[in-house]
């Protein structure tokens, strides 16, 4: 008779241990089915934050050409934006016009591919922080169907140990990695960069 209750006792728990162990194992798969595959799914990248080539790029908000805010958070929610291209440039910048070809050039090449590019002024005509008026003449002085933003603080000059125009940055807005930056619009490596990560 305590042989029998023993045997008893020992199937029940492994009966119980099995059962546990099946219980555990549907709420976990359930958990990795829904799991965010990347970055992107699961809100912007909680850094840290850098300013160098592959450091994550701290977000970032802007005054568009039409008055309202963008930042880096709301532009990389588009399912069709990969890559940001960033012209940084000022309002009383004279011979920003000679690049305008080859930047419109580079994102007519680009952009069915998923890559976004602005032309972003940190200073106004006037030498001041630039507002979305700022930025809307800059566009139509330049005739750009790009879109223009306002860097109202001037923080992506940060960036840069020079203030030359034109500053250019790529970035990955699946990530937020800063993947190149410069302080000479050159068509050639940015496309190398933009082929690389596209």
């Amino acid at each position: 008779m305590v042989g029998f209750n023993v045997h008893s006792v020992l199937i029940t728990l492994s009966v119980s241990l099995a059962a546990c162990g099946d219980t555990d194992q549907a709420p976990r798969s359930a958990m990795m089915a829904n799991a965010p595959e990347n970055e992107e799914a699961i809100g912007y990248p909680q850094g840290p934050f850098g300013l160098d080539v592959g450091d994550i790029m701290a977000d970032q908000t802007f005054e568009t050409h039409e008055g309202a805010n963008e930042s880096f958070s709301t532009l990389r929610e588009s399912p069709d934006h990969r890559l940001m291209l960033v012209f940084v440039t000022a309002g009383w910048c004279s011979r920003c016009d000679i690049h305008m070809p080859t930047l419109i050039g580079t994102d007519a090449a680009y952009s069915p591919d998923g890559l976004f590019t602005a032309v972003v002024i940190y200073e106004s005509r006037a030498y001041g922080p630039p507002y979305g008026r700022d930025a809307a003449n800059f566009r139509r002085a330049y005739g750009l169907d790009l879109p223009v933003f306002a860097d109202t603080e001037a923080t992506l000059t940060g960036y840069f140990e020079q203030l030359e125009m034109p500053m250019v940055l790529v970035i990955d807005l699946r990530t937020m990695e800063l993947l190149y930056k410069d302080n000479v619009w050159a068509p050639e490596p940015v496309a190398m960069v933009i082929d690389a990560a596209l």
